[in-house]
């Protein structure tokens, strides 16, 4: 067997032993493990070669929406497949990654959340019981009315209290 592909082996079963990876993300884990350890051997992209077309397809055909990622107990990475109640800016960094490219990459809106269906609720809620969310809206209504106040007056006359 090819020193690579036992190497790929090896890890993408020590990531399915703590992940419990399903079949395609296993499928997806040993490509990309496997080209990365290729590139770092030879220094070339393997799939720069198109050396494995059908795998390049078949990854194209079987993308994953966001929405398919989010469920009520997990969320799943969309890089590695890995399973956690929320994706943090410092798994997002093992893939050299920030949050914000990694919505753009995976199709996900700026505003959504990467926390698994259960975390959002509890925290909307932890929000609502501390009031946050009226204090949201009024200080939004105040912002709102200074900037009225900034665009009728002039700036200047909120700094020195003249009218």
């Amino acid at each position: 067997m090819d020193k690579l592909l036992e190497m790929t082996a090896s890890i993408v079963e020590m990531q399915n032993l703590s992940n419990q990876l399903n079949a395609e993300a296993v499928a997806q884990s040993i490509q990309h493990v496997y080209s990365t350890l290729f590139e770092l051997d030879t220094g070339a992209s393997l799939f720069a070669k198109n050396t494995l077309p059908q795998a390049e397809d078949a990854q194209q055909t079987k993308q994953p929406s966001p929405r398919d990622s989010i469920h009520e107990d997990y969320v799943v990475c969309l890089e590695c497949g890995r399973k956690m109640r929320h994706i943090t800016k410092s798994h997002l960094k093992t893939h050299g990654l920030t949050t914000k490219e990694y919505k753009k990459k995976h199709g996900f809106r700026m505003r959504d959340s990467l926390a698994c269906l259960h975390n959002q609720r509890e925290r909307s809620e932890q929000t609502k019981r501390r009031g946050m969310s009226e204090q949201f809206i009024q200080a939004n209504r105040l912002r709102r009315k200074n900037k009225v106040n900034e665009q009728h007056f002039g700036s200047n006359s909120n700094k020195t209290g003249q009218s």
